[in-house]
């Protein structure tokens, strides 16, 4: 069994701040990094990044919103 979302569908995303409302479509998941340099002391894994992350753009605050996937805890779909 499987608990297909498809990206499209994607409408709200629950982060640690609360439900963040999805402006047209706009819910993407990619490899994601930080490209600046390294901070002395920290792990290239905490730096860069090391998996999938998200981005989509906020309909009520305007702007991008991005991370890691772990730190999205629940979406809503359209069909939620």
């Amino acid at each position: 069994m499987s608990l297909a979302i498809g990206v499209s569908d994607v409408t709200h995303v629950l982060l640690a701040d609360g439900w963040h409302a999805v402006a047209d479509n706009s819910f993407w998941l990619d490899a994601y990094e930080f490209l600046d340099l390294p901070i002395p002391g920290t792990s290239p894994d905490l730096m860069y990044g090391n998996g999938t992350g998200f981005l989509f753009e906020d309909a009520e605050g305007g702007g991008l919103v991005m991370g890691p996937i772990a730190s999205v805890l629940a979406v809503k779909t359209a069909d939620s």
